[in-house]
C-alpha cells in the first residue's frame, strides 16, 4: 500500500473503479461494478449540483473549509483570479493529509464531523465548486491532485487526477500563481 500523496490519490481512483481494467472479471461483476460507480456519480452529481440554492456559494465553502484549517501562523486566506484561474489560497499548515485527502474525494466523510470548534461538518460542501467548474485542482502539502468532470464525467467529482510536475494544467497552474506569490511550498490551494 502506498501512502505517498501520489499513491493515496490512485488509490482512491482505483477504489472508484476508474481507469481499472474489468474486462476480465465475469459479466455480472463488471454490471454490478458499473452500476455501484453509476449510482455514486449520480449521488454525488446530485450533491454538487442541487444542494445550494446558488451557484455562488462555493465560495462560502472555501471560506469555510479555510476556518477549519489547522495554522502554525495567523490564518490568511486570499481570494482571486491568476490568469484564467479562480483560487482560493491560504497559509494552512502543514496543509492536507491522507485523511483530508481521502474526504474531500468523498461523499459523507469529513473529517471535521466530531469537532464542535469547526464551521462545517457534513462532508459534502466542497462539491459546490462543481457549480462553477468543470475542473478543480488542489495544491496542498505535497499533495497536487485534480478533479474533471469533462474527462471522467460525474465519478470525476470524486475521483482525483494525479497533477504531473510536467502536466500542462500543472505547469499554467503554477505559473499563474507564483505570479500572484502564491506558490512556495507552504499552504493550500484550491484552482478552479
Amino acid at each position: 500500500d502506498d501512502d505517498s500523496p501520489r499513491g493515496v490519490v490512485e488509490a482512491i481512483r482505483r477504489a472508484r473503479l476508474v481507469d481499472v481494467d474489468l474486462s476480465s472479471c465475469p459479466a455480472a461483476v463488471r454490471a454490478g461494478a458499473r452500476g455501484l460507480q453509476a449510482s455514486l456519480a449520480a449521488a454525488a452529481e446530485r450533491l454538487a449540483g442541487d444542494l445550494y440554492e446558488h451557484r455562488a456559494h462555493f465560495v462560502h465553502e472555501l471560506v469555510q473549509n479555510a476556518d477549519d484549517a489547522q495554522y502554525t501562523n495567523d490564518a490568511e486566506l486570499e481570494l482571486g483570479l491568476a490568469g484564467r484561474w479562480f483560487y482560493a489560497a491560504s497559509n494552512q499548515a502543514p496543509g492536507f493529509t491522507k485523511a483530508d485527502v481521502v474526504a474531500l474525494c468523498d461523499i459523507n466523510k469529513s473529517t471535521k464531523r466530531l469537532d464542535e470548534a469547526t464551521t462545517g461538518s457534513k462532508g459534502i460542501g466542497f462539491k459546490a465548486v462543481f457549480a462553477v467548474a468543470d475542473a478543480v485542482h488542489v495544491l496542498s502539502n505535497d499533495y497536487r491532485f485534480g478533479f474533471d468532470t469533462a474527462r471522467d464525467g460525474a465519478i470525476g467529482l470524486v475521483s482525483p487526477r494525479w497533477l504531473d510536475d510536467e502536466s500542462e494544467v500543472h505547469m499554467q497552474l503554477d505559473r499563474a500563481l507564483k505570479k500572484k506569490g502564491k506558490r512556495g511550498g507552504e499552504g493550500t490551494e484550491v484552482v478552479l
